[in-house]
């Protein structure tokens, strides 16, 4: 016998990781069109604190997103390891999550990602400059 899932607004409204790392794509161009250099310090403080901010908050949500899909359990040192210091944190969770024979591709991707968002952020500057 089987049974249907029933689909509730919250199942379709959750975003998918994938949708999460297009967003941290998008504030990375958005930061970088941003263009700290030419503000003032209180809005290169108020910028980079926003920035860091949806950073660290995206980064943590793709993680609690991409450990519920593979039903990884999180313990709270890795979860806080991933808003304090998300560089080494996110390949050591790649690592423990991935079974063997993925593991090495999964880190070798988010060393992909990260180039994407320093592409992004260039791109973010060269927009500034051709517009400003």
């Amino acid at each position: 016998m089987t049974h249907a899932h029933a689909s509730t607004g919250a199942d379709q409204a959750a975003a998918t990781p994938r949708q999460v790392l297009g967003l941290l794509l998008a504030v990375a161009l958005v930061a970088g069109m941003a263009d700290p250099a030419t503000q003032g310090q209180a809005a290169r403080v108020l910028s980079g604190s926003i920035t860091e901010f949806l950073f660290s908050f995206l980064a943590f949500y793709w993680y609690r997103l991409d450990s519920e899909a593979r039903q990884y359990r999180r313990s709270r040192l890795l979860s806080s390891s991933v808003l304090a210091c998300v560089f080494a944190a996110i390949p050591y969770y790649l690592v423990r999550s991935r079974p063997p024979g993925q593991r090495l591709r999964g880190v070798l991707r988010f060393g992909a990602f990260l180039a994407l968002l320093l592409l992004a952020m260039l791109a973010g500057l060269s927009i500034h400059a051709l517009l400003g």
